[in-house]
C-alpha cells in the first residue's frame, strides 16, 4: 500500500494541466472570504494542501487513499466518498480535476456534484 501511495504521490506532483486549475483555484479562494474549499478525488492531497492549505479545505477521496490522507493529514478535514451525503455540504469552490477518467461509474460522480 505505501508503494501505491508514493506513485499517487508522485503523479500528483507532476500533473501540470490541473496545476493550472489548483493555481486558479487559489485566486478565487482568496475572494471566498473563509468560504469552505472541496477537492473531490484529491489523490494524495498534496496540490490541496501544498497550494490551498491555508484555506479552510475539505478533501474527498475513496478507499484506500482516504486511510491514508487522514493518518498522513489529521488535522486537516477528509471525507469518504461513499459515505458523504453531497446534500449536506456547502462550499464556495469545488474542484474536482483529473477524476472523471479514473471512474468506474462516472454517472455517480455526476450525481454527486
Amino acid at each position: 500500500m505505501q508503494q501505491k501511495q508514493n506513485s499517487m504521490m508522485q503523479q500528483d506532483q507532476q500533473t501540470s494541466g490541473s496545476q493550472s486549475v489548483y493555481e486558479l483555484a487559489v485566486s478565487i479562494a482568496k475572494k471566498l472570504q473563509g468560504r469552505i474549499i472541496i477537492d473531490l478525488g484529491c489523490g494524495s492531497g498534496y496540490k490541496l494542501i501544498n497550494k490551498l492549505g491555508n484555506f479552510d479545505t475539505i478533501g474527498i477521496e475513496v478507499e484506500p487513499a482516504y486511510s491514508w490522507l487522514k493518518k498522513k493529514y489529521p488535522e486537516r478535514k477528509w471525507l469518504l466518498f461513499d459515505s458523504v451525503n453531497s446534500s449536506e455540504l456547502e462550499a464556495g469552490l469545488v474542484i474536482c480535476s483529473d477524476v472523471i477518467e479514473h471512474i468506474p461509474d462516472p454517472d455517480k460522480l455526476m450525481e454527486f456534484i
